[in-house]
């Protein structure tokens, strides 16, 4: 079986926000112009997951990990540390489950494939060339520790 995951957003707004909001500021349309206000977006987003297969149309979701709020040092809670809560509370619901997980480059980062190997999941990461994004599986496997997970 295939498991898909990703982060997505689920509503936004410039105005209206709240105490579990994701703040993102913009930059300033005029960079000189030192009257203009700060832009900010505040929305929601969670981390999706899926069983998915590419034989068929049917997809299974499975309970999303909301990325709301600020840890324990005030930053913003991110899809990686959302992927790192969800996958112990998967491991729990379904621990015999074989999938395979599939995700996008944020993915191939050491601690969360570490997190995959220990949950005895197999995976396939997207990996992107260094100069696109650093730290990235493909870097790592032109000449760094690698393990592979498949």
């Amino acid at each position: 079986m295939l498991l898909a995951l990703d982060g997505t957003q689920g509503v936004s707004s410039a105005t209206i926000h709240c105490s579990s909001c994701l703040v993102k500021q913009h930059r300033p349309l005029d960079p000189d112009d030192p009257e203009e206000p700060e832009r900010f977006t505040y929305s929601h987003q969670f981390l999706g997951a899926a069983l998915v297969s590419p034989t068929s149309q049917t997809v299974l979701p499975l309970g999303p990990e909301p990325l709301a709020g600020r840890d324990e040092r005030g930053v913003q809670v991110s899809e990686l540390k959302g992927a790192s809560r969800w996958l112990p509370k998967f491991r729990r619901e379904h621990p015999h489950l074989q999938v395979i997980l599939l995700g996008d480059a944020l993915y191939g980062k050491e601690p969360l494939i570490q997190r995959l190997l220990a949950a005895n999941l197999k995976f396939m990461l997207r990996a992107k060339p260094p100069s696109r994004q650093p730290e990235t599986a493909y870097q790592a496997s032109q000449g760094e520790r690698w393990r592979r997970g498949v």
